[in-house]
């Protein structure tokens, strides 16, 4: 019987070495992200029927190698309040450089009014924040 318990002892030991090992290679690594860019292509809207759509646009990129299973989060916080709920992104050893669009619909008939959005990206090691260009637009 004192056998029988030491060999199942034994096989649950290595059991559990083998899970630990499996868990540990698809643990997710947190790298170096960088740099960061936020464009929009229009920056003023004299005029028009509102609303207008105005589109934001962050280009991420990495340092290359970047680890296996590399991980970073996102959102977008835009200037009226309103935030995205948190993105996970699992990044590719041989991904370039990631575009992310945040399509805004704004502006109110007779009114004028200004806009900025704004990206946040968490990599665990490196967090960054890019401000977009003030867009101003005067509605019809």
């Amino acid at each position: 019987m004192g056998v029988n318990r030491f060999i199942s002892g034994v096989v649950v030991s290595v059991g559990l070495l083998a899970v630990a090992g499996a868990c540990q290679a698809a643990t997710v690594e947190w790298g170096a992200i960088g740099p960061l860019r936020l464009e929009v292509k229009k920056t003023t809207f004299n005029k028009v029927q509102c609303p207008v759509e105005v589109v934001f646009t962050a280009t991420l990129d990495f340092p290359k190698p970047h680890p296996r299973n590399f991980m970073f989060i996102y959102h977008w916080e835009r200037n009226d309040g309103v935030r995205t709920e948190d993105q996970r992104v699992l990044v590719e050893p041989t991904q370039g450089p990631m575009v992310f669009h945040d399509p805004w619909q704004a502006g109110q008939p007779g009114k004028k009014s200004t806009i900025r959005d704004a990206f946040y990206v968490d990599s665990g090691k490196n967090h960054l924040v890019e401000a977009s260009p003030t867009v101003t637009i005067t509605c019809k």
